[in-house]
């Protein structure tokens, strides 16, 4: 479970077990609750680099290993119960993916409780939308949704719910070319049983599930928030604004539209996109969560099974270049520290699905039941594009703006 940390010189360290900062097993993964007297003894606490309702985050060095770390410093006195935050410990412990952010170790004392979590440092997918550079590449758009996606499948196969993701806590770990997304903040997230109905509402506003709204819903919560952030991804708008005479952000509003409007998908963010983009946002956003994608389905889906692909083939290129610099014949082994993208080979990413896999992954999702998956339906992921005839047609409209958009607050500014 880790090994004892000692400081210079021999001395032994407080009484407190350490994460390597060189490993990344599932051992080391199981983060550790342990009661101090002060968290001084342990951190040192650095620039401040969020606030909210119960505390901030802060950026934080370990004394014992150096290590910089996210440091989540949360006011016991300000939270009524503490069932959220320890559901948050119990659902993060022991989760390995290189698209979820770890916690490393939990520190409580009398009047506070800090989780310390792997630091991200290239901001967030909102940040990114939020840019001055206009509309993102799609191949940048795929990549990032095929990684979610990959990331809310290892969650619901191990029976948990997010149930909050959205753009703000889709993080880069860091701000180079290579960076990689990481999924982080699972507070409101659930562990769950196949099949099982959830009844609370959970999340931001705009990200919500109309199902969730309606307080009957399942994992599948989660991905209408995926295609959420997949629009606002692909056209720098939110699909869901409140109608006139209210505000945009209003909240009732923008609930009502949840509920009862269809998306739209014209102009010419939408005209730059492959058919496949378009056709994935659009089932995801499909308000009858029996015919919405599971995160399995979606990641058989053509838009994201061939970013797989693609992604597999730059993965060789580069070992083989590797390989030819070293004077080398063979690949080359993963560079340490850098987290790999999940593969075939390590479970978390599954290859291009057969039609009786993508059946099998429906199945589990609704505990054995024989609902047909929608690629039954559908006749494959591909045969969507002329699915019941549908034709995709949308109005543009700069009320839409998502530079005005901060799903942080329970309204938008005006």
């Amino acid at each position: 479970m880790g090994c004892k940390g000692s400081k210079p010189g021999g001395t032994p360290a407080p009484d407190r077990m350490v994460v390597s900062p060189h490993k990344n097993t599932l051992q080391s993964n199981l983060a550790r609750t342990r009661r101090v007297k002060s968290i001084e003894e342990f951190y040192t606490k650095a620039s401040v680099l969020g606030k909210g309702a119960y505390g901030e985050v802060c950026k934080a060095t370990d004394k014992i290993s150096n290590r910089t770390v996210a440091m989540k410093c949360i006011n016991k006195s300000s939270i009524k119960e503490l069932d959220g935050l320890r559901n948050e410990i119990a659902l993060l412990r022991g989760i390995e993916h290189p698209n979820i952010v770890r916690l490393l170790e939990v520190l409580e004392t009398d009047a506070e409780m800090f989780f310390t979590m792997e630091l991200c440092t290239g901001g967030t997918v909102l940040d990114l939308v939020n840019g001055p550079d206009g509309f993102l590449p799609e191949a940048e758009i795929v990549g990032t949704i095929e990684r979610l996606c990959s990331a809310l499948s290892f969650l619901h196969v191990a029976g948990v719910c997010h149930r909050d993701v959205k753009l703000e806590n889709i993080m880069f770990n860091h701000g180079g070319p290579d960076r990689e997304i990481m999924l982080c903040d699972l507070g409101t997230g659930h562990r769950f049983d196949p099949g099982e109905h959830m009844h609370r509402a959970f999340g931001s506003i705009f990200y919500l599930a109309p199902d969730m709204i309606a307080l009957d819903y399942t994992e599948k919560c989660d991905m209408w928030s995926v295609g959420i952030c997949a629009y606002m991804m692909c056209c720098r708008a939110y699909p869901f604004m409140a109608p006139p005479p209210a505000p945009p952000g209003d909240v009732a509003g923008c609930m009502t539209a949840i509920q009862w409007d269809d998306p739209v998908f014209e102009g010419e963010a939408w005209e730059r996109l492959s058919p496949a983009a378009l056709l994935f946002v659009k089932a995801l956003l499909n308000k009858d969560p029996a015919e919405r994608p599971s995160a399995d389905e979606a990641l058989a889906s053509d838009w994201l099974r061939e970013e797989q692909q693609r992604r597999r083939a730059r993965e060789e290129e580069e070992q083989r270049a590797a390989a030819a610099a070293a004077g080398e014949g063979g690949s080359t082994p993963a560079t340490p520290g850098k987290a790999s993208a999940p593969s075939a080979a390590d479970g978390l990413t599954p290859p291009p699905m057969s039609q009786e896999d993508v059946d099998a992954a429906a199945t589990r999702r609704n505990g054995g039941g024989g609902r047909p998956s929608i690629a039954r339906r559908s006749s494959i992921w591909g045969g969507i594009m002329s699915w019941k005839g549908q034709t995709v047609r949308a109005r543009a409209s700069p009320a839409y703006a998502i530079a005005r958009f901060d799903s942080t607050t329970d309204t938008l500014p005006p």
